[in-house]
């Protein structure tokens, strides 16, 4: 993955997956079916099954819910007949609403001579009209809607012969259909296993050999990628003065996968007379950590990291080696934030900021304080860190070094 990432081959190893996938997937089908055995009884079962799955002639996954709610809607028309009957009974008998208003239009005539209460007796008698029109509108509503007795009783079958296959089979009517596609495809491959394998055989070296090629291509590319990550790994430990170490991508081939049909190792000599070994089974702790940091800063920034931590890996080295380390560091810190705990002064000074970490200690507890130190505090610091005393020689010699380490990483 390293390698690739230096590569840049994403695009590429996106593709060769999709040229994975569609070949193992046929290959696993080929072997499932080459594996594939019936014995008469469960063949029988199988048919016995798919059968009684054809009966059901189930089409659609939610078709129980489409049921149930037809069959609220059907209790809900019921339940409002039942209501509209005793409105009806309310508004239309002898002595209901409508007839006595009627009776009311009869007897109003008798009221022509007292014209101050004119209006409301014509009010009343439009009320009549209008209340008529009203009920008349709300009955032939309901009337229209008629319950079919015989679909009702259909659809109460249909529901339960389809919770009875649910309960039965312990599937959903979703998985019912899936089931059902499966048993056809299982008497399909019984029927005709020996076609359907040969067609499968072409499908999958058709498949095979569309990756093959892609990822021979892909091959290439790492091959040559691999070339320049060797010559820039080797630059990083001559900075880091390993000039005799040795660094080499070595690839070999590999099972088919989703990335490709290499395997990639590194492999590492830090010395004159050294062999080339596997990374992890050659360095020693300082070599290691000087070596890890010239990898750093080569995959750091492809890979996003946006934080590294060095917690001591300077230890085992001094003088130059350490200032190298530095201004490796601080060429990470260009890309990412960098921390680095450090005991040595040419380190600390190629900090863009230098903190010190110090613990106190009472009768009662103990604390760690952070202290951003000034330039004037950085300056004792390395005194301190190099001579474990301040003297003017050792702090003109500490000021040397902090103005030589800042030069340098800039």
């Amino acid at each position: 993955s390293l390698l690739d990432n230096y590569a840049c081959l994403q695009p590429q190893l996106t593709q060769l997956k999709k040229y994975y996938y569609d070949y193992a997937t046929i290959n696993k089908e080929y072997e499932q079916l080459i594996q594939t055995t019936f014995n008469q009884s469960q063949l029988e079962i199988i048919k016995y099954q798919l059968n009684e799955l054809d009966k059901l002639n189930i089409t659609d996954k939610d078709e129980d819910e489409q049921i149930q709610q037809q069959l609220k809607s059907i209790n809900e028309i019921e339940k409002n007949q039942q209501t509209i009957e005793k409105i009806e009974d309310l508004f239309q008998n002898d002595d209901g609403i409508i007839s006595k208003l009627y009776e009311f239009t009869k007897l109003a005539d008798n009221l022509r001579s007292f014209e101050e209460i004119q209006q409301p007796v014509n009010d009343l008698i439009n009320s009549y009209y209008t209340i008529s029109d009203d009920f008349e509108t709300i009955s032939k509503s309901f009337h229209q809607t008629v319950i079919d007795q015989q679909q009702l009783e259909q659809l109460n079958q249909r529901l339960y012969i389809l919770q009875r296959a649910k309960r039965k089979y312990n599937m959903s009517l979703g998985e019912l259909i899936e089931f059902k596609a499966d048993l056809n495809k299982q008497i399909e491959n019984y029927d005709n296993k020996d076609f359907i394998l040969h067609n499968l055989a072409k499908e999958k070296d058709n498949a095979y050999k569309k990756y093959e090629q892609y990822a021979l291509e892909i091959r290439k590319i790492r091959q040559e990628k691999a070339k320049e990550l060797n010559d820039a790994i080797a630059k990083q430990l001559r900075d880091l003065s390993l000039p005799n170490a040795r660094f080499e991508t070595y690839l070999s081939e590999d099972k088919a996968t989703a990335t490709g049909l290499d395997k990639a190792v590194f492999m590492i000599s830090m010395n004159k007379g050294m062999l080339l070994q596997p990374l992890n089974k050659v360095a020693s702790g300082g070599e290691l950590s000087r070596l890890m940091l010239g990898l750093k800063v080569i995959f750091a920034k492809l890979q996003g990291t946006q934080l590294i931590i060095f917690d001591e890996i300077d230890t085992g080295v001094s003088g130059t080696v350490a200032l190298n380390i530095g201004i490796k560091m601080a060429e990470l810190a260009k890309d990412m934030q960098v921390f680095s705990v450090t005991h040595l002064p040419s380190v600390a000074a190629c900090g863009k900021n230098h903190y010190l970490i110090a613990k106190n200690s009472n009768e009662f507890t103990t604390t760690s304080n952070i202290h951003k130190l000034s330039e004037k505090e950085r300056v004792e610091q390395l005194a301190l860190m190099a001579n474990a005393s301040l003297t003017d020689s050792s702090e003109k010699a500490a000021k040397e070094l902090l103005q030589k380490a800042q030069q340098l990483c800039k």
